[in-house]
C-alpha cells in the first residue's frame, strides 16, 4: 500500500478452480457488516418505541397509576444523598 491508512486491496486467489478477486481493508468490512448491523438497530428501535408507545397508552387508560409513579420519582429526586456528618 502506499501511504493510505484505509487503503482496500484486491487480492485474487483460486477458489473451487476460479480465479476470485476479494476485497480486504475497513472498507470491505464495512461493507460486510454494516447491513446487519443496521438490520439490529432497527429491530430494537422498533422494540424501544413499542415499548414507549405501550407505556404511553398505559398511561392514558390508567391515569392514577402515571400519577403515583410521578409522585414516587418526585419523592426519591427530593430525597437525594445522603448528607455527610459533620
Amino acid at each position: 500500500m502506499t501511504g493510505e491508512a484505509c487503503a482496500t486491496k484486491t487480492v485474487q486467489h483460486k477458489h473451487r478452480d476460479k480465479e476470485v478477486e476479494t476485497e480486504t481493508g475497513s472498507f470491505a468490512i464495512s461493507r460486510i457488516f454494516l447491513p446487519e448491523a443496521l438490520s439490529q438497530y432497527r429491530t430494537y428501535e422498533d422494540a424501544f418505541f413499542n415499548k414507549v408507545k405501550d407505556g404511553l397508552l398505559t398511561a392514558k387508560e390508567y391515569p392514577a397509576l402515571g400519577a403515583g409513579l410521578a409522585i414516587s420519582a418526585a419523592l426519591l429526586a427530593m430525597r437525594g444523598a445522603p448528607s455527610s456528618p459533620p
